[in-house]
C-alpha cells in the first residue's frame, strides 16, 4: 500500500512517541521514486498506528497534498537556489576584500620601500656633507699650519683653485 511519507505530515511528534515503529515509518528504504510515496504494509504496525497509516494513504492519495508536497519541494528547491546564489556573493565579496588587502599590502609595501629609499638618500647626502665639511676643515687647518696651497691640493686630490679658496688666498 501507499501512504504519504510521514516526513511531510503532521503527525511526525505523535509517532516520535514510539521509537521502533517511528523508525519503521521513516525507514527511507521504502521510499518509491517520488521520495513523498513510500511502500509500507499497514499490518506490520500495532493497532494503534493503524490509523494513522490510514490517514498517511489517504494522504497520499489525494491529489491536492500531492500537489501541495510537490510545491513544499518546488520551494525547498528555490530556497535551496536562494541560499547557494548568497553562498556564492559571499565568497564573491571575500575574495574581492581579500584581493583588496592584498593590493594595499603591496601599496603599502611599495610606500615603505620609497620611505626608506628616502631616508637613505638623505642620510647619504648627510654623509657626503660630512665628509666635504671635514675634508674643509682639514684643508684649512693645513694651510693654517703653513702648508702651501698647491702642495695640500696635490697631497688630497683636490683642484688647486678649490684648496686656495677655502685658505683666503
Amino acid at each position: 500500500m501507499e501512504i504519504a511519507n510521514p516526513i511531510y505530515d503532521v503527525v511526525f511528534k505523535y509517532l516520535m512517541e514510539d521509537n521502533r515503529v517511528a523508525k519503521k515509518i521513516f525507514d527511507q528504504d521504502n521510499r518509491q521514486e517520488n521520495h513523498h510515496i513510500m511502500n509500507v504494509q499497514e499490518i506490520d504496525f500495532p493497532e494503534k498506528f493503524r490509523p494513522i497509516i490510514r490517514r498517511l494513504q489517504a494522504a497520499a492519495q489525494e491529489k491536492e497534498v500531492r500537489d501541495t508536497m510537490t510545491i513544499e519541494d518546488d520551494f525547498i528547491a528555490e530556497l535551496n537556489d536562494y541560499e547557494h546564489r548568497i553562498a556564492e556573493a559571499v565568497r564573491k565579496q571575500e575574495e574581492a576584500q581579500r584581493q583588496q588587502a592584498e593590493e594595499r599590502s603591496l601599496r603599502e609595501e611599495a610606500l615603505r620601500k620609497q620611505e626608506e629609499a628616502l631616508i637613505n638618500e638623505a642620510q647619504e647626502r648627510r654623509q657626503k656633507e660630512e665628509e666635504r665639511r671635514q675634508k674643509e676643515e682639514a684643508v684649512k687647518l693645513l694651510l693654517s699650519i703653513g702648508i702651501p696651497a698647491a702642495e695640500v691640493a696635490q697631497k688630497l686630490g683636490l683642484e688647486l683653485n678649490y684648496v686656495a679658496g677655502l685658505g683666503g688666498e
